[in-house]
């Protein structure tokens, strides 16, 4: 047992220290914690095992097609204007100031509903609303956690949310479960939090003046992409037993390939896949080497040991227990570090709970989810920060004006989590 819990002090001790060093930078964690996997075989007097370092990524590798795919579907929509025109008619028109911000934040979350990542909301429509806020004097803490918060939401909407098939896929050990089914329970957390988002953002959102349309030479014909996709993947998840299953990375290409021949203005393909690349590969460099040290965490008897020791709990109580501790490793320590603390306890759960455990796994995605958007230092909140140009912001402000939409995301997990088998029928 010593020597268990030695392994895992040495791949969570070293993974911890760098991201504390490195602020969360994913792009410098990833080789770090795929270093401090062959430290915890080495420490087991294993060896360099390639093999399980190279073979656990492969677990994800499905995951990972369907995030790239919506990518490059996104940054295609990006850079052919058709995210510039849905802008443009949401702010050229004065609604009721709930639907202004309700449209304002779903036009931040729709690049995150394709790729199940938050960074591509920030980096896409977050930077357009985000920057616009800001021009209209709108206070740069508040313009950061509007466009935060919708990145978390982007995230955490289905059908695509990297997160949770990191932690679905984490359940199984060498034997990776499909994430197909949750669409329903992933939508059901995340719409109260929206709405009551939408409501708190509403009393500032109102006092913005229309802008004049600049657009209108635009064609509208760049919406049909987004149309066919939303349909196909409706299909996808609803319709399957009537409708030819395509699967998500073919889905993505077809709208991809449809965004190429009916855009709002010319792009260059090649540049935007280039782009997409850059901004996708950092995250999935961090999910790629989180499942490395998760094969070697299972490889020397660490969740195995883990979970004899838990086997007895009641799930719905480890489950709530390793949400509270997913949360706080985010907060302290960041998203990565807060991953691999969710797939030791996805394997575990897995093995305690047979029944009903995707409810489960839901409840511990949506912990993670929101241990993404709160670290105290770097990570989601510094990214958008700096993508639109926000200085000298108070990072705990921004977390603590969003604490209530996010309590409601956890509130709903732990609902999940203890209600797991009664409310299994949700998977579809």
């Amino acid at each position: 047992m010593t020597e268990t819990f030695l392994v895992l002090f040495i791949v969570l001790g070293i993974v911890a220290a760098a991201s504390f060093v490195f602020k969360n930078d994913e792009a410098k964690l990833a080789p770090i914690i795929f270093a401090a996997a062959a430290a915890g075989a080495l420490a087991a007097g294993m060896g360099l095992r390639i093999r399980e370092l190279v073979e656990g990524p492969f677990a994800y590798l499905d995951s990972v097609l369907a995030v790239m795919a919506g990518m490059l579907f996104v940054m295609i929509l990006m850079y052919n204007g058709t995210f510039e025109l849905l802008f443009e008619n949401i702010i050229i028109k004065k609604r009721s100031a709930f639907l202004q911000a309700l449209l304002l934040i779903l036009l931040v979350a729709l690049p995150g509903i394709f790729t199940g990542t938050a960074a591509a909301c920030v980096f896409t429509t977050g930077t357009m609303v985000g920057i616009y806020l800001i021009k209209k004097g709108v206070e740069k803490y508040r313009a950061v956690q509007f466009v935060s918060v919708g990145a978390l939401f982007g995230l955490l909407l289905p059908p695509i949310c990297l997160p949770a098939m990191i932690t679905v896929v984490s359940r199984s050990g060498s034997f990776p479960a499909s994430f197909e089914g949750y669409t329903i329970p992933l939508l059901i957390i995340v719409l109260p939090a929206l709405l009551v988002y939408s409501g708190m953002s509403a009393k500032w959102i109102g006092e913005l003046e229309a802008e004049p349309a600049t657009l209108n030479s635009m064609p509208s014909r760049c919406i049909i992409p987004i149309a066919v996709v939303a349909v196909l993947l409706f299909n996808h998840n609803f319709l399957f037993k009537l409708m030819p299953f395509l699967g998500y990375p073919l889905i993505f290409f077809i709208g991809t390939i449809l965004a190429v021949l009916l855009p709002a203005k010319k792009a260059n393909v090649i540049e935007s896949s280039g782009k997409a690349v850059g901004l996708i590969a950092p995250v999935i460099a961090v999910a790629f080497t989180v499942a490395s040290a998760l094969e070697i965490l299972t490889l020397t008897g660490v969740t195995g040991k883990l979970a004899t020791i838990w086997y007895t709990v009641n799930p719905a109580v480890f489950t709530a227990v390793s949400m509270a501790i997913v949360v706080l490793c985010g907060v302290f320590f960041g998203g990565p570090f807060a991953a691999i603390a969710a797939v030791i306890s996805s394997y575990v759960i897995g093995a305690i709970a047979y029944e009903g455990n995707e409810m489960l796994l839901t409840a511990l995605s949506a912990a993670l989810c929101t241990a993404i958007f709160m670290p105290i230092r770097g990570g989601l909140i510094a990214s958008t920060a700096a993508a639109i140009g926000a200085d000298s912001i108070d990072v705990k402000k921004i977390i603590s004006g969003a604490a209530f939409p996010v309590a409601l995301i956890l509130i709903i997990g732990v609902i999940y989590a203890l209600a797991y088998k009664n409310l299994v029928f949700l998977i579809v």
